[in-house]
């Protein structure tokens, strides 16, 4: 009876540490504007208050956008939500196999620009 306890409380333990396990990496997922491809948004704030995002893969650095893409000259993304609209709009060709190429229509069409 005792060995009996014994397997029973080990195979608990077994359980509650892969449950735990579990649970952490889907908070890990969550945490991160991610995707089951690997692929992970991630929004910055400089200095000057306004953002960039940056595109990792396997948690490597793979894309940093500092400026509105398609647009003359070095504009700012003025908020979080411009600069992650944007980064979406790339996450999403990259996800397909696109290149992450952005059109002004595309940044228009989403409301980052007028």
């Amino acid at each position: 009876m005792e060995n009996r306890n014994k397997h029973i409380a080990a195979f608990l333990i077994i359980a509650v540490v892969v449950l735990l396990i579990g649970v952490a990496l889907d908070i890990k997922n969550k945490a991160g504007l991610g995707n089951q491809s690997g692929y992970q948004l991630v929004l910055v704030q400089k200095d000057t208050g306004n953002w960039y995002y940056e595109i990792h893969y396997a948690s490597e650095l793979k894309i940093r956008q500092e400026f509105v893409p398609g647009l003359p000259g070095n504009v700012d993304f003025r908020t979080r939500k411009l600069a992650e609209k944007t980064g979406k709009l790339v996450l999403a060709k990259l996800q397909k196999g696109h290149q992450p190429i952005i059109t002004s229509g595309e940044l228009r069409k989403n409301g980052v620009i007028d």
